[in-house]
């Protein structure tokens, strides 16, 4: 983490296919937000980031607020975001009752949980999915 936050401070943007890269830059704060509901993203809790090179880059964000007692209406949030740095082959299917939505190439990926099973249930679906990839 400590080369990220150095390279940022150093340069005050990362550039990634010739134009300039905001980690803190996202889709869902930025402008007008795509729910007029209010939103979890306006109380992500603080962060740790971490940039992992390697043929492609990639940098992981995550934290909580821990836990509050209850539901998201008792303020516990947990949040993890990817972001692409340099070239990540992926892609993201986004499932609804409206139906689903693939998204090729996206810059990033984020999600936010509102609650204290959230968080539970998140680290050990973590746990598991990390345990099938390293077996």
């Amino acid at each position: 983490m400590a080369s990220f936050d150095k390279r940022l401070s150093e340069t005050g943007a990362l550039r990634c296919y010739g134009r300039a890269f905001d980690p803190y830059d996202r889709p869902f704060t930025k402008g007008e937000d795509p729910n007029p509901m209010s939103s979890m993203f306006d109380q992500k809790p603080q962060t740790a980031v971490k940039e992992i090179v390697n043929a492609n880059i990639l940098a992981v964000e995550a934290g909580t607020n821990g836990a509050h007692g209850g539901d998201a209406g008792h303020g516990g949030r947990t949040y993890i975001g990817l972001r692409d740095l340099a070239s990540t082959a992926w892609e993201v299917r986004v499932t609804s009752g409206a139906g689903s939505q693939l998204i090729s190439g996206p810059e990033a990926i984020e999600i936010v949980l509102g609650g204290d099973s959230e968080l539970q249930t998140l680290v050990e679906a973590l746990e598991f999915a990390l345990a099938q990839l390293r077996a």
